[in-house]
């Protein structure tokens, strides 16, 4: 499977990048959480294949679950370990700013993947 990271491709290509949250339905979900379980390596691409992007790397999916935005709401330190581990100050300059995206899905609440690069 190939996770883009059309938005964060510098935190990713840095290493710092380890969660993305993503707007997945429950069968993708299970699809992401069969990876975790095979540990089988994932691609990593700088924006869709669809749109002309590249393979910049390979992770390895440690997990993937449903997490309610509001759990970082409710714990200022998780949240900021969240923000460091989406890449931080590369995208957000502060965890306010992190915790003010409009986290809008259609699919319930966003599917949280912690992974880990390979390539």
């Amino acid at each position: 499977m190939i996770l883009s990271f059309a938005w964060t491709t510098d935190a990713f290509e840095l290493g710092d990048k380890t969660v993305t949250r993503r707007d997945y339905d429950d069968a993708y979900l299970a699809r992401w959480q069969s990876a975790a379980e095979t540990g089988e390596p994932q691609q990593a691409w700088d924006k869709s294949p669809r749109f002309g992007g590249k393979k910049i790397g390979e992770i390895r999916v440690l997990s993937a679950r449903r997490e309610p935005i509001q759990r970082m709401h409710d714990d200022r330190a998780y949240a900021t370990e969240e923000w460091l581990k989406e890449g931080g100050h590369h995208h957000w300059p502060t965890v306010e700013a992190f915790l003010a995206v409009p986290w809008t899905t259609r699919h319930g609440d966003p599917v949280r993947i912690e992974f880990r690069r390979l390539l």
